[in-house]
């Protein structure tokens, strides 16, 4: 079951394992092949993959998360994990994007989510519509990145709702596309198709990238405060 998952993705997992870094992988789909995907990794996980033998001590919530949004466009994270004592599944609602940002901040290892397909369809495919994703230049503790093939900061019709914190109110704003594209290669990474397939070390050299600019744009921005949202 392994082969549906490119092995660019096994290595960086390994790569970030064997740096002994702090890290997370969470996985964003629309679709349903989330609990497909987390079965796979565990396998490679365990170290039956045959191009990864080594078995690598990452926790995965098997338990698929659900992202979605109310008729008022409020976001909330479902997260499912089971209670130890009986077996039986909790589920946490976050509804606060900072609550959420902070929890996606926090996750360990390796988790999924199902996000909103429906809301981003009769939405028009519009970007502030899509997968929310958010960025906060004031906290300096963690680096998000997003990658996804269907990431594009010239057309509206973006998978990506990139938003910034207010910490005042706890809640985001979605950044504007001239805005976004400030972020790429840095917090957003359009995968190319035939590199990540072709490259075992695409992910890895891209993370590489990404971290050399974002802590680039951190030193500006800490320097400047220029604003994240543009009139």
């Amino acid at each position: 079951p392994y082969h549906y998952i490119l092995p660019g993705f096994f290595k960086l997992i390994q790569h970030l394992y064997d740096e002994h870094r702090d890290f997370s992988v969470v996985i964003r789909t629309y679709g349903l092949d989330a609990p497909n995907v987390l079965a796979c990794t565990e396998l490679t996980l365990n170290g039956e993959h045959p191009q990864f033998p080594q078995k690598l001590q990452v926790t995965l919530n098997s338990n698929v998360g659900r992202v979605f949004r109310t008729k008022g466009g409020m976001i909330c994270f479902e997260n499912y994990s089971p209670v130890a004592a009986n077996g039986k599944i909790n589920r946490e609602t976050y509804k606060d994007e900072l609550e959420i940002y902070n929890m996606l901040g926090k996750l360990k290892g390796i988790s999924a989510y199902v996000d909103d397909f429906i809301f981003w369809q009769s939405n028009a495919y519009h970007h502030s519509a899509g997968k929310p994703f958010w960025i906060d230049p004031t906290d300096t503790s963690v680096h998000h990145i997003f990658f996804d093939d269907n990431i594009r900061t010239n057309e509206h019709d973006s998978i990506v709702d990139v938003r910034v914190i207010d910490r005042t109110s706890g809640k985001g704003q979605s950044l504007k596309l001239h805005d976004t594209k400030i972020f790429e290669n840095m917090c957003l990474v359009q995968a190319d198709l035939l590199e990540s397939t072709s490259n075992v070390d695409y992910f890895i050299s891209k993370l590489k990238e990404c971290e050399s600019n974002y802590s680039k744009y951190l030193a500006d921005y800490h320097s400047t405060k220029e604003p994240l949202i543009s009139n």
